[in-house]
C-alpha cells in the first residue's frame, strides 16, 4: 500500500522478522528494497522501530524501560514535594513527557496516530527542550520546601524593628535616607537585616 497505512504496515512487517537479539531478516518482509528506503523516518520517527530491526526485542525493552524508570522517578520525586507551586511545575513536565513516551511507542509498534519522537533518543531540537524541562524539574527537586510555606517548622520572628537613619552622601551633598529591617528569632542569634 503506498496510501493510508504505509507507515503502520511497514513498521509491522519490520517487527515481524525482527529477533530477541542481532538484525532480523529483511528478505522476508516481502519489499524489494532495503529497509532503509521502505520505513519511512527510520532515523528519526521510527528510530525505535529501526532498534528493534536492527539490534533486537531486548534493547528496545531495555531502551523503553530506562526512559521509562527516569519518568517514574521524576514523578516520585514530584509527589513528595511539599512546594504546591514545585509539585505543579514539575508535574507540567512530567505529563507531556510520559504522553510523548506513549505515543512514540505505540508508533513504533504499529499503531500510528501521528509523527511524535521518543524524547532523549532522537537528536533534534526537541532533545534539547526534553533536556531543559527536565531540568526545570530538577531545580524543582533541589529545595524540598519554601520556608515561608511550611508553617509547622519555622516560628514566628520574636523581634522586627525598622530603622530609619538621615544621612548626608560626601559627594554630592545631598541627603539620603537609609532603611534597615532587622528580624530575629526567639531562642537563637540568628539576626537577618536587609537594607536599602
Amino acid at each position: 500500500p503506498l496510501g493510508s497505512g504505509y507507515q503502520a504496515v511497514w513498521v509491522r512487517k519490520a517487527l515481524s522478522v525482527s529477533q530477541w537479539l542481532g538484525e532480523g531478516s529483511w528478505s522476508e518482509a516481502g519489499s524489494p528494497y532495503p529497509y532503509e528506503w521502505t520505513v519511512p523516518a527510520w532515523d528519526s520517527d521510527f528510530l525505535l522501530t529501526t532498534v528493534v530491526y536492527k539490534l533486537g526485542w531486548l534493547p528496545f525493552l531495555l531502551l523503553v524501560l530506562a526512559v521509562a524508570g527516569l519518568l517514574a522517578w521524576l514523578l516520585r520525586k514530584c509527589l513528595r514535594q511539599k512546594n504546591q507551586a514545585g509539585r505543579l511545575v514539575a508535574l507540567s513536565v512530567i505529563v507531556p513527557l510520559a504522553l510523548q513516551v506513549i505515543f512514540s511507542v505505540m508508533q513504533n509498534l504499529g499503531y500510528v496516530l501521528f509523527s511524535v519522537s521518543m524524547p532523549l533518543v532522537t537528536g533534534n531540537l526537541l532533545t534539547v527542550v526534553t533536556m531543559g524541562l527536565i531540568g526545570l524539574a530538577l531545580s524543582v527537586f533541589r529545595e524540598d520546601c519554601i520556608p515561608w510555606e511550611d508553617h509547622g517548622e519555622m516560628e514566628p520572628p520574636s523581634q522586627v524593628r525598622l530603622r530609619f537613619q538621615n544621612e548626608k552622601d560626601v559627594q554630592s551633598g545631598s541627603h539620603v535616607i537609609g532603611v534597615s529591617l532587622i528580624v530575629s528569632r526567639k531562642g537563637t542569634n540568628e539576626r537577618q537585616a536587609s537594607s536599602l
